[in-house]
Protein backbone atom coordinates (compact mmCIF):
# COMPACT_ATOMS: atom_id res chain seq x y z
CA UNK A 1 0.00 0.00 0.00
CA UNK A 2 1.34 3.44 -1.32
CA UNK A 3 1.34 6.14 1.26
CA UNK A 4 -0.44 9.02 1.04
CA UNK A 5 0.90 12.02 -0.39
CA UNK A 6 0.53 15.45 2.15
CA UNK A 7 -2.00 17.10 -0.18
CA UNK A 8 -3.84 14.16 -0.38
CA UNK A 9 -4.15 13.90 4.02
CA UNK A 10 -4.79 17.63 3.80
CA UNK A 11 -7.75 17.12 1.58
CA UNK A 12 -9.32 14.27 3.51
CA UNK A 13 -8.46 16.12 7.23
CA UNK A 14 -9.16 20.12 6.29
CA UNK A 15 -13.31 19.84 6.03
CA UNK A 16 -13.47 18.17 9.47
CA UNK A 17 -14.95 20.32 12.64
CA UNK A 18 -16.04 19.71 15.91
CA UNK A 19 -17.14 16.27 16.86
CA UNK A 20 -15.59 14.79 13.40
CA UNK A 21 -12.55 16.25 14.27
CA UNK A 22 -12.49 14.63 17.47
CA UNK A 23 -13.79 11.07 16.03
CA UNK A 24 -10.82 11.21 13.55
CA UNK A 25 -8.34 11.31 15.93
CA UNK A 26 -9.59 8.92 18.34
CA UNK A 27 -9.41 6.52 14.92
CA UNK A 28 -6.20 7.59 14.50
CA UNK A 29 -4.83 7.01 18.19
CA UNK A 30 -7.14 4.37 19.77
CA UNK A 31 -5.94 0.68 18.57
CA UNK A 32 -10.07 -0.39 19.19
CA UNK A 33 -11.03 2.34 16.53
CA UNK A 34 -8.72 1.39 14.81
CA UNK A 35 -8.94 -2.26 14.63
CA UNK A 36 -13.18 -1.48 14.33
CA UNK A 37 -13.11 0.52 11.35
CA UNK A 38 -11.08 -2.30 9.67
CA UNK A 39 -13.30 -4.85 10.78
CA UNK A 40 -15.64 -2.64 8.67
CA UNK A 41 -14.07 -1.63 5.63
CA UNK A 42 -12.81 -5.43 4.77
CA UNK A 43 -17.09 -6.72 5.15
CA UNK A 44 -18.06 -7.70 1.42
CA UNK A 45 -21.18 -5.60 2.04
CA UNK A 46 -23.06 -3.68 4.62
CA UNK A 47 -25.68 -1.35 4.74
CA UNK A 48 -25.30 2.20 3.34
CA UNK A 49 -25.61 4.79 6.44
CA UNK A 50 -29.18 6.12 6.69
CA UNK A 51 -29.65 9.79 6.11
CA UNK A 52 -30.50 11.72 9.20
CA UNK A 53 -34.09 10.83 10.09
CA UNK A 54 -36.73 12.55 12.25
CA UNK A 55 -36.52 10.04 15.23
CA UNK A 56 -32.28 10.60 15.01
CA UNK A 57 -32.94 14.30 15.21
CA UNK A 58 -34.62 13.85 18.25
CA UNK A 59 -31.99 11.53 20.36
CA UNK A 60 -29.09 13.19 18.84
CA UNK A 61 -29.74 16.01 21.37
CA UNK A 62 -30.48 13.84 24.20
CA UNK A 63 -27.07 11.97 23.39
CA UNK A 64 -25.32 15.52 23.27
CA UNK A 65 -26.61 15.86 26.94
CA UNK A 66 -25.33 12.41 28.25
CA UNK A 67 -21.98 13.20 26.79
CA UNK A 68 -21.91 16.74 28.40
CA UNK A 69 -23.26 15.05 31.62
CA UNK A 70 -20.37 12.34 31.71
CA UNK A 71 -18.15 15.16 31.20
CA UNK A 72 -19.17 16.93 34.07
CA UNK A 73 -18.65 14.00 36.01
CA UNK A 74 -15.43 13.39 35.09
CA UNK A 75 -14.24 16.91 36.39
CA UNK A 76 -16.57 16.28 39.44
CA UNK A 77 -14.38 13.18 40.12
CA UNK A 78 -10.87 15.14 39.21
CA UNK A 79 -11.84 17.76 41.41
CA UNK A 80 -13.05 15.62 44.50
CA UNK A 81 -9.66 13.22 43.68
CA UNK A 82 -7.16 16.69 44.22
CA UNK A 83 -9.31 17.70 47.41
CA UNK A 84 -8.50 14.35 48.74
CA UNK A 85 -4.93 14.28 47.48
CA UNK A 86 -4.32 17.80 49.41
CA UNK A 87 -5.24 16.98 52.79
CA UNK A 88 -2.73 14.85 55.07
CA UNK A 89 -1.99 11.76 55.32
CA UNK A 90 -3.45 10.78 57.95
CA UNK A 91 -6.44 12.33 57.68
CA UNK A 92 -7.67 11.27 54.24
CA UNK A 93 -9.40 8.15 55.18
CA UNK A 94 -11.67 10.04 57.92
CA UNK A 95 -12.52 12.54 55.06
CA UNK A 96 -13.37 10.25 52.99
CA UNK A 97 -15.91 7.85 55.04
CA UNK A 98 -17.35 11.11 56.93
CA UNK A 99 -18.15 13.01 53.18
CA UNK A 100 -21.09 11.58 51.39
CA UNK A 101 -19.01 13.95 48.06
CA UNK A 102 -16.08 11.05 48.01
CA UNK A 103 -18.79 8.45 47.43
CA UNK A 104 -17.89 8.29 43.76
CA UNK A 105 -17.72 6.15 41.29
CA UNK A 106 -15.72 8.47 39.16
CA UNK A 107 -13.49 8.81 42.14
CA UNK A 108 -13.15 5.33 42.69
CA UNK A 109 -11.70 4.95 39.16
CA UNK A 110 -9.25 7.83 38.96
CA UNK A 111 -7.86 6.23 42.66
CA UNK A 112 -7.59 2.89 41.22
CA UNK A 113 -5.91 4.03 37.79
CA UNK A 114 -3.61 6.71 40.02
CA UNK A 115 -2.58 3.39 42.32
CA UNK A 116 -1.82 1.62 39.53
CA UNK A 117 0.25 4.43 37.73
CA UNK A 118 2.37 4.55 41.61
CA UNK A 119 3.46 0.38 41.71
CA UNK A 120 6.58 0.31 39.95
CA UNK A 121 8.28 3.94 41.55
CA UNK A 122 6.28 4.12 44.97
CA UNK A 123 4.37 0.75 46.29
CA UNK A 124 3.66 2.73 49.66
CA UNK A 125 1.49 5.18 47.55
CA UNK A 126 -0.05 2.70 45.28
CA UNK A 127 -1.19 0.94 48.33
CA UNK A 128 -2.38 3.89 50.20
CA UNK A 129 -4.61 5.03 46.99
CA UNK A 130 -5.80 1.27 46.41
CA UNK A 131 -7.00 1.55 50.12
CA UNK A 132 -8.38 4.50 49.80
CA UNK A 133 -10.36 3.35 46.91
CA UNK A 134 -11.50 0.30 48.32
CA UNK A 135 -12.97 2.29 50.65
CA UNK A 136 -14.89 4.46 48.64
CA UNK A 137 -15.83 1.53 46.75
CA UNK A 138 -17.89 0.03 49.81
CA UNK A 139 -19.34 3.51 50.48
CA UNK A 140 -20.97 3.51 47.32
CA UNK A 141 -24.55 4.30 47.62
CA UNK A 142 -27.02 2.20 46.26
CA UNK A 143 -28.69 4.68 44.03
CA UNK A 144 -25.32 3.78 41.72
CA UNK A 145 -26.67 0.49 40.76
CA UNK A 146 -25.39 -2.88 41.94
CA UNK A 147 -23.81 -3.59 38.83
CA UNK A 148 -21.50 -0.65 39.39
CA UNK A 149 -20.79 -1.34 43.04
CA UNK A 150 -19.72 -5.03 42.28
CA UNK A 151 -17.35 -3.69 39.22
CA UNK A 152 -15.74 -1.71 42.05
CA UNK A 153 -15.57 -3.41 44.71
CA UNK A 154 -14.05 -6.41 42.47
CA UNK A 155 -11.15 -4.42 41.36
CA UNK A 156 -10.14 -2.72 44.44
CA UNK A 157 -9.78 -5.92 46.01
CA UNK A 158 -7.94 -7.83 42.96
CA UNK A 159 -5.39 -4.55 43.19
CA UNK A 160 -4.90 -5.26 46.89
CA UNK A 161 -4.35 -8.45 46.26
CA UNK A 162 -2.11 -7.81 43.28
CA UNK A 163 0.31 -5.19 45.84
CA UNK A 164 -0.16 -7.79 48.40
CA UNK A 165 1.94 -10.22 46.04
CA UNK A 166 4.46 -7.39 45.11
CA UNK A 167 5.33 -7.59 48.70
CA UNK A 168 5.75 -11.10 48.61
CA UNK A 169 2.90 -11.69 51.14
CA UNK A 170 1.11 -14.67 48.94
CA UNK A 171 -1.30 -15.48 51.85
CA UNK A 172 -2.80 -11.82 52.17
CA UNK A 173 -3.01 -11.79 48.73
CA UNK A 174 -4.95 -15.05 48.57
CA UNK A 175 -7.60 -13.21 51.24
CA UNK A 176 -7.82 -10.23 49.12
CA UNK A 177 -8.90 -11.72 45.77
CA UNK A 178 -10.88 -14.13 47.76
CA UNK A 179 -12.54 -10.47 48.94
CA UNK A 180 -12.97 -10.10 45.09
CA UNK A 181 -14.49 -13.38 44.37
CA UNK A 182 -17.70 -12.54 46.81
CA UNK A 183 -17.90 -8.94 45.37
CA UNK A 184 -17.26 -10.61 41.50
CA UNK A 185 -20.35 -13.21 42.17
CA UNK A 186 -22.37 -9.97 41.09
CA UNK A 187 -20.75 -9.81 37.69
CA UNK A 188 -22.40 -10.85 34.56
CA UNK A 189 -19.62 -13.81 33.27
CA UNK A 190 -18.26 -11.38 30.62
CA UNK A 191 -17.19 -8.29 31.83
CA UNK A 192 -14.12 -6.10 32.10
CA UNK A 193 -14.19 -6.52 36.31
CA UNK A 194 -14.07 -10.28 35.85
CA UNK A 195 -11.12 -10.04 33.09
CA UNK A 196 -9.10 -7.74 35.03
CA UNK A 197 -9.72 -10.03 37.99
CA UNK A 198 -8.38 -13.43 35.76
CA UNK A 199 -5.46 -11.45 34.84
CA UNK A 200 -4.47 -10.23 38.64
CA UNK A 201 -5.24 -13.74 39.52
CA UNK A 202 -2.58 -15.23 37.11
CA UNK A 203 0.33 -12.90 38.33
CA UNK A 204 -0.63 -14.88 41.78
CA UNK A 205 -0.71 -18.34 40.64
CA UNK A 206 2.54 -17.46 38.81
CA UNK A 207 4.38 -16.86 41.63
CA UNK A 208 2.69 -19.26 43.83
CA UNK A 209 4.29 -22.13 41.13
CA UNK A 210 0.77 -22.58 39.65
CA UNK A 211 1.87 -22.33 35.76
CA UNK A 212 -0.83 -24.10 34.33
CA UNK A 213 -3.33 -22.33 36.31
CA UNK A 214 -2.06 -19.19 35.42
CA UNK A 215 -1.88 -19.67 31.96
CA UNK A 216 -5.35 -20.88 32.36
CA UNK A 217 -6.63 -17.57 33.77
CA UNK A 218 -4.72 -15.54 31.14
CA UNK A 219 -6.30 -17.48 28.35
CA UNK A 220 -9.89 -16.52 30.10
CA UNK A 221 -8.79 -12.77 30.31
CA UNK A 222 -7.66 -12.33 26.71
CA UNK A 223 -10.80 -14.14 25.73
CA UNK A 224 -13.28 -11.67 27.61
CA UNK A 225 -11.14 -8.66 26.48
CA UNK A 226 -11.10 -9.59 22.84
CA UNK A 227 -15.12 -10.79 22.72
CA UNK A 228 -15.47 -6.68 24.63
CA UNK A 229 -13.37 -5.02 22.35
CA UNK A 230 -11.00 -4.07 24.83
CA UNK A 231 -7.92 -4.06 22.74
CA UNK A 232 -5.32 -2.45 24.77
CA UNK A 233 -6.21 -4.69 28.08
CA UNK A 234 -6.00 -7.42 25.62
CA UNK A 235 -2.29 -6.50 24.16
CA UNK A 236 -1.06 -6.07 28.10
CA UNK A 237 -2.57 -9.60 29.05
CA UNK A 238 -1.07 -11.19 25.81
CA UNK A 239 2.50 -9.42 26.91
CA UNK A 240 1.95 -10.97 30.53
CA UNK A 241 0.92 -14.52 29.14
CA UNK A 242 4.10 -14.53 26.61
CA UNK A 243 6.42 -13.65 29.18
CA UNK A 244 5.53 -16.45 31.43
CA UNK A 245 5.68 -19.18 28.89
CA UNK A 246 9.00 -17.43 27.73
CA UNK A 247 10.08 -18.12 31.49
CA UNK A 248 8.59 -21.56 31.25
CA UNK A 249 11.29 -22.17 28.41
CA UNK A 250 8.60 -22.28 25.57
CA UNK A 251 10.00 -19.53 23.29
CA UNK A 252 7.90 -20.66 20.19
CA UNK A 253 4.61 -20.48 21.60
CA UNK A 254 5.92 -16.66 23.69
CA UNK A 255 7.14 -15.62 19.96
CA UNK A 256 3.71 -16.11 18.50
CA UNK A 257 1.84 -14.05 21.51
CA UNK A 258 4.24 -11.27 21.61
CA UNK A 259 3.62 -10.58 17.59
CA UNK A 260 0.01 -10.93 18.07
CA UNK A 261 0.03 -8.62 21.15
CA UNK A 262 2.27 -5.78 19.20
CA UNK A 263 -0.55 -5.60 16.83
CA UNK A 264 -2.89 -4.58 19.89
CA UNK A 265 -0.86 -2.04 21.61
CA UNK A 266 -1.02 1.50 20.88
CA UNK A 267 3.08 2.07 20.90
CA UNK A 268 1.99 5.92 21.65
CA UNK A 269 -0.19 5.76 24.91
CA UNK A 270 2.00 2.83 26.08
CA UNK A 271 5.19 3.16 24.78
CA UNK A 272 6.81 0.64 27.56
CA UNK A 273 4.40 -1.85 27.12
CA UNK A 274 5.41 -1.56 22.92
CA UNK A 275 9.30 -1.82 24.55
CA UNK A 276 8.05 -5.19 26.59
CA UNK A 277 6.72 -6.63 23.52
CA UNK A 278 9.45 -6.05 21.22
CA UNK A 279 12.18 -7.12 23.92
CA UNK A 280 10.17 -10.10 24.23
CA UNK A 281 9.79 -11.18 20.77
CA UNK A 282 13.74 -10.20 20.06
CA UNK A 283 14.89 -12.79 23.00
CA UNK A 284 12.32 -15.32 22.11
CA UNK A 285 13.61 -15.17 18.11
CA UNK A 286 17.43 -15.18 19.58
CA UNK A 287 16.28 -18.52 21.73
CA UNK A 288 15.52 -20.18 18.77
CA UNK A 289 18.72 -19.82 17.01
CA UNK A 290 17.44 -17.12 15.02
CA UNK A 291 19.53 -14.02 14.82
CA UNK A 292 18.53 -11.90 11.91
CA UNK A 293 14.85 -12.06 13.10
CA UNK A 294 16.24 -10.99 16.07
CA UNK A 295 17.79 -8.32 14.76
CA UNK A 296 15.27 -7.38 12.13
CA UNK A 297 12.58 -6.68 14.86
CA UNK A 298 14.89 -4.69 16.77
CA UNK A 299 15.45 -2.57 13.76
CA UNK A 300 11.21 -2.50 13.31
CA UNK A 301 11.32 -1.02 17.28
CA UNK A 302 13.22 2.25 16.39
CA UNK A 303 9.73 3.89 15.84
CA UNK A 304 8.83 3.15 19.51
CA UNK A 305 12.51 3.82 20.73
CA UNK A 306 12.18 7.16 19.93
CA UNK A 307 9.21 7.72 22.21
CA UNK A 308 11.31 7.06 25.04
CA UNK A 309 13.10 9.85 25.46
CA UNK A 310 13.76 9.46 29.17
CA UNK A 311 17.41 8.41 29.47
CA UNK A 312 16.64 5.95 31.76
CA UNK A 313 14.62 3.65 29.14
CA UNK A 314 17.40 4.58 26.48
CA UNK A 315 19.01 2.91 28.95
CA UNK A 316 16.61 -0.35 29.33
CA UNK A 317 16.88 -0.20 25.09
CA UNK A 318 20.60 -0.79 25.16
CA UNK A 319 19.97 -3.24 28.24
CA UNK A 320 17.94 -4.90 25.89
CA UNK A 321 20.27 -5.27 22.78
CA UNK A 322 22.64 -6.70 24.79
CA UNK A 323 20.93 -9.46 26.27
CA UNK A 324 20.01 -10.09 22.58
CA UNK A 325 23.18 -9.93 21.69
CA UNK A 326 24.09 -12.91 24.35
CA UNK A 327 21.30 -15.15 23.48
CA UNK A 328 22.09 -15.09 19.71
CA UNK A 329 25.84 -16.16 20.90
CA UNK A 330 27.65 -13.34 20.59
CA UNK A 331 28.79 -12.14 24.31
CA UNK A 332 31.46 -10.05 23.08
CA UNK A 333 29.09 -7.54 21.75
CA UNK A 334 27.17 -7.90 24.92
CA UNK A 335 29.62 -6.79 27.10
CA UNK A 336 30.23 -3.23 26.37
CA UNK A 337 26.72 -2.54 26.07
CA UNK A 338 26.25 -3.97 29.51
CA UNK A 339 28.91 -2.34 31.06
CA UNK A 340 27.77 1.09 29.80
CA UNK A 341 23.85 0.19 31.14
CA UNK A 342 25.33 -0.51 34.49
CA UNK A 343 27.04 2.67 34.80
CA UNK A 344 24.50 4.35 33.46
CA UNK A 345 22.14 3.10 35.47
CA UNK A 346 24.26 4.29 38.55
CA UNK A 347 25.08 7.69 37.43
CA UNK A 348 21.75 8.10 37.65
CA UNK A 349 20.92 6.30 40.71
CA UNK A 350 18.92 3.46 39.41
CA UNK A 351 20.24 1.03 41.72
CA UNK A 352 17.91 -1.15 42.03
CA UNK A 353 18.25 -1.70 38.09
CA UNK A 354 21.89 -1.58 38.37
CA UNK A 355 22.79 -4.36 40.92
CA UNK A 356 20.66 -6.66 38.21
CA UNK A 357 23.08 -5.21 35.62
CA UNK A 358 25.75 -6.15 37.81
CA UNK A 359 24.74 -9.80 38.00
CA UNK A 360 24.60 -10.18 34.28
CA UNK A 361 27.27 -8.38 33.70
CA UNK A 362 29.28 -10.63 35.94
CA UNK A 363 28.35 -13.87 34.33
CA UNK A 364 29.06 -12.50 30.84
CA UNK A 365 32.81 -12.06 32.22
CA UNK A 366 32.56 -15.62 33.92
CA UNK A 367 31.57 -16.96 30.21
CA UNK A 368 34.26 -15.10 28.20
CA UNK A 369 37.33 -15.50 31.13
CA UNK A 370 37.10 -12.37 31.61
CA UNK A 371 38.71 -12.60 35.78
CA UNK A 372 40.45 -9.50 35.81
CA UNK A 373 37.40 -7.10 34.62
CA UNK A 374 34.87 -9.59 37.16
CA UNK A 375 37.69 -8.12 40.08
CA UNK A 376 37.04 -4.79 38.98
CA UNK A 377 33.39 -5.19 38.98
CA UNK A 378 33.77 -6.28 42.71
CA UNK A 379 35.52 -3.42 43.84
CA UNK A 380 33.28 -1.03 42.13
CA UNK A 381 30.24 -2.49 43.30
CA UNK A 382 31.15 -3.10 47.09
CA UNK A 383 30.88 0.42 47.89
CA UNK A 384 27.20 0.75 46.34
CA UNK A 385 26.06 -1.54 49.52
CA UNK A 386 26.24 1.42 51.62
CA UNK A 387 24.65 4.11 49.13
CA UNK A 388 21.41 1.72 48.63
CA UNK A 389 19.33 2.66 51.88
CA UNK A 390 16.21 1.64 50.52
CA UNK A 391 16.96 -2.12 49.41
CA UNK A 392 20.55 -2.37 51.28
CA UNK A 393 19.89 -6.29 51.68
CA UNK A 394 20.01 -6.32 47.42
CA UNK A 395 23.35 -4.88 47.21
CA UNK A 396 24.73 -7.00 50.08
CA UNK A 397 23.43 -10.16 48.11
CA UNK A 398 25.42 -8.55 44.69
CA UNK A 399 28.17 -8.17 46.90
CA UNK A 400 28.16 -11.29 48.39
CA UNK A 401 27.95 -13.33 45.22
CA UNK A 402 30.58 -11.51 43.24
CA UNK A 403 33.02 -12.44 46.48
CA UNK A 404 31.96 -16.23 45.93
CA UNK A 405 32.61 -16.24 42.05
CA UNK A 406 36.12 -15.48 41.30
CA UNK A 407 37.41 -18.75 39.94
CA UNK A 408 34.21 -19.11 37.25
CA UNK A 409 32.95 -22.32 36.69
CA UNK A 410 29.27 -23.56 36.44
CA UNK A 411 28.30 -22.89 40.13
CA UNK A 412 29.35 -19.51 40.16
CA UNK A 413 26.87 -19.26 37.41
CA UNK A 414 24.41 -20.78 39.03
CA UNK A 415 24.98 -18.95 42.08
CA UNK A 416 24.37 -15.54 39.88
CA UNK A 417 21.38 -16.74 38.37
CA UNK A 418 19.77 -17.85 41.78
CA UNK A 419 21.05 -14.05 43.27
CA UNK A 420 19.11 -12.44 39.80
CA UNK A 421 16.46 -14.30 40.96
CA UNK A 422 16.23 -12.90 44.50
CA UNK A 423 16.77 -9.66 43.10
CA UNK A 424 13.56 -9.72 40.88
CA UNK A 425 11.41 -10.89 44.14
CA UNK A 426 13.01 -8.34 46.83
CA UNK A 427 12.28 -5.46 44.98
CA UNK A 428 8.85 -4.81 46.88
CA UNK A 429 9.86 -7.42 49.81
CA UNK A 430 12.77 -5.94 51.36
CA UNK A 431 12.60 -8.49 54.41
CA UNK A 432 13.23 -11.20 51.77
CA UNK A 433 16.07 -13.27 53.04
CA UNK A 434 18.34 -14.47 50.43
CA UNK A 435 19.20 -18.44 50.35
CA UNK A 436 22.41 -19.18 48.08
CA UNK A 437 21.24 -22.44 46.05
CA UNK A 438 24.55 -23.10 45.09
CA UNK A 439 28.42 -23.77 46.47
CA UNK A 440 30.10 -21.58 43.91
CA UNK A 441 33.33 -23.54 44.10
CA UNK A 442 31.39 -27.36 43.28
CA UNK A 443 28.16 -26.23 41.82
CA UNK A 444 26.52 -28.71 44.61
CA UNK A 445 22.69 -27.75 46.12
CA UNK A 446 23.50 -26.26 49.65
CA UNK A 447 21.17 -28.14 51.84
Amino acid sequence: MEHLSTERILSLVSPLQGEAKDAFVSLLTCARCRAKALSLLEEDTHPDLPLPDPLWMRVAPLIARRRAELRRDQKHAETLFDELLDQPLEKRLGLLRADPRFHSPGLVRLLLAASEAATEADIDRAEHLAGLALEAAQALPSRVGEATQAELRTVAWARIGDLRRLRGDLKEAEAAFQRATYALAAESLDSVPRAVFCRLLARLRKDQGEVDEALALYGRAAVLFDTLEEFAELGETLVEEAWLRHEELDPESARSIFDAALSMIDRKLKPRLALSARRGLALCCADLGRPAEAEEVLVEGQEVFSLLSDPIDQLRIVWMKAQVAERSGDPAAAVPLLSRVLHGLIGQGVLFDAALAALELARLYIEKGFLDELEQLRSEIEPLAALSDRHPAAWETVAFALSQVGGGGKGSALLLDNASQYLTRVRHDPWLQFHPAFKPSEGEAVP
